[in-house]
């Protein structure tokens, strides 16, 4: 089966990435709006579709989207602690 590959440059770092292995019956259809890209190219990697959906890379993504931590400050902290 014949497969095809894109280079695809990260909207953020600019840095330019291939995602290789696509079948092209398989991007057409996404690229068709046939499905969801999970469904119809599970053989690529989360980063990989990623790419391809948002032009974002995976280490732009961590950056933009890493879990922050909420921190109370010392008043909400204590009034939590009495309504308890």
């Amino acid at each position: 089966m014949d497969t095809m590959e894109l280079k695809i440059q990260c909207n953020y770092c600019s840095q330019i990435y291939t995602v290789s292995n696509i079948k092209p019956k398989d991007f057409q259809s996404w690229s068709n709006g046939e499905g969801f890209i999970q469904d119809i190219m599970p053989y690529l990697s989360v980063s990989d579709r990623e790419l391809l959906i948002s032009r974002t890379c995976d280490n732009c993504w961590n950056t933009m989207y890493e879990p922050q931590s909420i921190k109370l400050d010392e008043k909400e902290s204590k009034e939590t602690k009495k309504s308890k």
